[in-house]
């Protein structure tokens, strides 16, 4: 479709296109053609049917080979929000999306946790399986040569923004007494110590191994000094 608007007085402009959010910047009047030349509006492969404020179609024109499309849609379209300031004569165009906060996690931080129970640590999900096993320390050189090893399994998630690994520095395992037991996280292949760094949502499940103390409850705390928690269990050979 072609038509073209001659000798149109801009004080009829003016109200038709403010209400499409175009504004001119003085009151002003001049003759001036407008050229409709059907044109279509296409954002990211999906075609926009302007309206004005009340719901109205708005079709682009041309003038003076400048092409005119009506704010507000256009604006709405990519989620920013117009208003008409009448006493200004100003168009206000606001950015009215509000970023996600980061969702909320529901797993304990801090007290006391079971096995097989997740629980957020260092900026990791983690979890200590409930499957205990154990194994023998076949070191000759060691001073636990032939002696009991307790393993037991542990997945760690990273839900940091960042690559990172949980530090065995952070772990201290106490046996039935109260008193910490041996680890052996360097002996074994499996272990935590060969877990390596983690991408952000990567997970991984690796092992921890200590000195079997006899038959009792025992305790995994992790403290990086700004949060605590501690993992209690007992173990029965």
């Amino acid at each position: 479709m072609m038509k073209k608007l001659k000798h149109f007085a801009l004080g009829f402009l003016t109200a038709s296109v403010l209400s499409c959010g175009l504004v001119y910047a003085s009151q002003i009047s001049e003759t001036v053609q407008r050229t409709f030349k059907d044109i279509k509006i296409v954002m990211n492969g999906n075609q926009i049917t302007p309206k004005d404020a009340t719901g109205n179609v708005v079709e682009p024109f041309v003038i003076n080979g400048t092409t005119y499309l009506p704010v507000r849609a256009i604006c709405e379209a990519i989620g920013l929000q117009v208003t008409w300031d009448g006493n200004t004569n100003t168009v206000n165009i606001s950015n009215t999306s509000i970023p996600a906060e980061p969702e909320k996690s529901n797993l304990p931080t801090s007290g006391t946790v079971g096995l097989g129970e997740t629980f957020e640590f260092d900026d990791m999900e983690i979890t200590i399986g409930a499957n205990i096993t154990f194994d023998k320390m076949d070191n000759q050189f060691s001073e636990y040569y032939k002696k009991d090893v307790v393993k037991i399994p542990l997945t760690i998630k990273n839900i940091d923004d960042e690559s990172k690994s949980l530090s065995v520095f952070y772990l201290k395992i106490f046996g039935p007494q109260g008193t910490e037991v041996e680890d052996f996280y360097t002996y074994y292949d499996d272990s935590l110590w060969s877990a390596g760094s983690l991408r952000p949502g990567a997970s991984k499940t690796t092992y921890l191994y200590f000195l079997y103390d006899g038959n009792g409850e025992y305790a995994i705390e992790f403290n990086d000094w700004s949060s605590k928690i501690t993992v209690e269990f007992n173990v029965s050979k």
